[in-house]
């Protein structure tokens, strides 16, 4: 399973790169956010594995993590779950509680905290598909953040967001709702369209309708 959400991941980040297709997947394996979440997805799959299959892998685990810490100042544990299509457009204090979840093609941008209020918190953040995180925001206490949602910058959410809500403030209120719009419905019964090139001939004593066409 990790490998298809790593797979979503890199080709979600692919999709956004402009130029040669060869020239961006060079430079796809050179982007922070592949880096990050390659390494939080073996880590997500080896704690599924039994134990003395597990505690001999986490050991080179424990030394990617580190590295990532140490360079990108980041903190994804392998507990936190998170959806595929994840992209994490700057890495710089990006801090996830291993509780946490998060959806389909999150964007994360950089200082983004999501974790507990206070101490006495049981449950945590749940994040839904397609959300974006702004700069420096951040969400905590066991709350729940509908999907398309978009979160501004520095914007702290203490309660529950509804779905495609623009997010913002200290603590974050809703600023408003970003609903798609619906299609337009078919009309089931088109207009009838006479034919230019038919002639219509009445047989005023039999009361029938001849169409000759040409």
């Amino acid at each position: 399973m990790w490998i298809s959400y790593f797979y979503h991941d890199c080709k979600r980040v692919f999709i956004t790169m402009p130029g040669n297709p060869v020239i961006k997947f060079v430079k796809l394996w050179f982007v922070p956010s592949v880096h990050i979440m390659f390494v939080h997805r073996i880590g997500s799959g080896i704690i599924k594995l039994w134990p003395p299959f597990s505690w001999i892998l986490l050991i080179p685990y424990a030394v990617f993590q580190f590295i990532i810490r140490v360079i990108y100042v980041a903190i994804i544990p392998a507990k936190t779950k998170i959806g595929p299509g994840c992209v994490i457009l700057h890495s710089y204090g990006v801090h996830l509680h291993p509780l946490a979840k998060l959806g389909n093609n999150v964007t994360i941008a950089e200082q983004v905290g999501v974790g507990a209020a206070k101490l006495s918190d049981k449950k945590y953040p749940v994040i839904g598909d397609e959300v974006m995180l702004g700069i420096g925001s951040k969400i905590l206490g066991p709350i729940t953040i509908n999907h398309h949602a978009v979160v501004g910058a520095n914007a702290v959410v203490l309660k529950d967001m509804p779905a495609y809500a623009v997010i913002g403030g200290i603590p974050a209120k809703v600023l408003k709702i970003n609903r798609p719009n619906k299609r337009k419905r078919e009309n089931r019964y088109r207009p009838y369209r006479r034919n230019r090139n038919a002639n219509i001939k009445t047989d005023k004593r039999s009361g029938a309708i001849h169409i000759n066409e040409k």
